[in-house]
């Protein structure tokens, strides 16, 4: 899959640029605050329906409009073509469109495969558990519709429960009312813990090898899924049925009510669930370097890769963002290494003298300054 256009229109501080893409590994580069990483931001929109930093659709409009419009054009190795058009409103509803016909967001995901890195993706290593389960939700939401199904369902139910929790502590409601909100509960939650699972197991064994060309040396990776199911022994999980997990959880959510009317909110299920990432047995948030954490951060990305490609049969738009900021010389050649796949990678950097040679020598060059591009050629520009 690879990017062959994109036009922008009232997107932060990106003028209206309309930019044709070469399937080829593509840099854009220009001095800090010129608007690099919103260009990105933009292609992400396009391909998934969403802003990558953000949920807040207002925040990719430009300050002085009351609308942002993007459109992008993507080909597959079957050679069949994707149009999207994206347009934030600042009032009212947005819009959405694939191949001229007006669709709902949720039919972006897994359409386009994308993966992106960002400067923050280093807070999956050492932000707060929140980091951790946005990231679960956003890639598995990506690979599998059924997931984002459930997910859904799964937070209107967590609604209703702690909106009846309150009222029980307020002395306003009944606790028998939280019988059917337990077995809703526990039906959604147990389907996203079982693929929660899985999807850590597959993620870690898949980025350990890029994590040793980043890092040679480091001992094995593994990803310690902590779901919140009440105090119960969690090493058998991936073992377990979708039933083994609904029983588990409707058990901890017995067993917690007590405590939870006293709170006024629900404290077993997968919205407080949690994993560890352990290097050589080492916990990397707690004990692990700046640079270590940013290795680890990146591997988790191309391990990504890799789960989308098989998902989805073919090569995924790779994103990077600043990805060369603060790694060391033998780090960035591993990288290039890594980087050496079939698929199309954009990457952005602040300098020109920054681009590798190896680089350089096979990629479409794309500078920007102010917001507009200035220039988008290979690399004799």
């Amino acid at each position: 899959m690879y990017l062959h256009s994109l036009e922008t229109e009232g997107f932060r501080n990106l003028q209206p640029n309309k930019l044709n893409l070469d399937c080829v590994p593509v840099v854009i580069w220009g001095e800090n605050g010129q608007g690099k990483s919103n260009l990105l931001d933009a292609a992400v929109l396009g391909c998934t329906g969403a802003l990558w930093r953000t949920t807040k659709d207002e925040e990719g409009i430009s300050w002085d409009k009351e609308i942002t419009r993007v459109k992008i054009g993507v080909c597959g190795s079957d050679e069949e073509e994707i149009n999207t058009e994206v347009v934030l409103a600042r009032t009212g509803k947005g819009l959405l469109k694939i191949n001229g016909v007006a669709r709902r967001r949720s039919d972006l995901l897994g359409l386009i495969p994308l993966v992106g890195f960002s400067s923050e993706d280093i807070q999956i290593i050492r932000g707060e558990p929140s980091r951790r389960r946005r990231f679960l939700n956003t890639e598995l939401s990506r690979l599998d519709r059924s997931y984002h199904w459930n997910l859904v369902h799964f937070g209107r139910s967590l609604e209703q429960r702690n909106r009846l929790l309150k009222e029980i502590r307020e002395g306003k409601g009944s606790p028998t009312a939280l019988s059917p909100w337990n077995e809703s509960l526990a039906r959604y939650g147990a389907k996203l813990i079982e693929k929660r699972a899985r999807f850590l197991q597959e993620l870690a064994a898949v980025s350990a090898n890029h994590l040793n060309r980043l890092n040679p040396g480091w001992g094995s990776l593994r990803l310690d899924y902590q779901p919140a199911l009440g105090g119960f022994n969690t090493e058998e999980i991936p073992e377990k049925t979708v039933q083994e997990l609904q029983d588990l959880l409707a058990k901890g959510l017995r067993q917690s009510q007590g405590e939870e009317v006293a709170r006024g909110f629900s404290l077993v299920g997968p919205h407080r669930d949690d994993f560890r990432l352990l290097v050589g047995e080492v916990h990397q948030r707690t004990y692990g370097s700046q640079g270590e954490q940013r290795c680890l951060a990146i591997a988790l990305r191309l391990g990504l890769v890799e789960i989308v490609k098989k998902a989805a049969g073919e090569s995924p738009i790779l994103i990077l963002d600043d990805i060369f900021s603060e790694l060391d010389q033998s780090r960035r050649r591993g990288l290039l290494d890594v980087l050496g796949f079939e698929g199309q990678f954009l990457l952005t950097t602040p300098e020109r003298e920054e681009i590798p040679a190896g680089l350089l020598e096979k990629a479409q060059l794309v500078q920007i300054h102010k917001g507009k591009i200035i220039s988008a050629g290979n690399n004799q520009g």
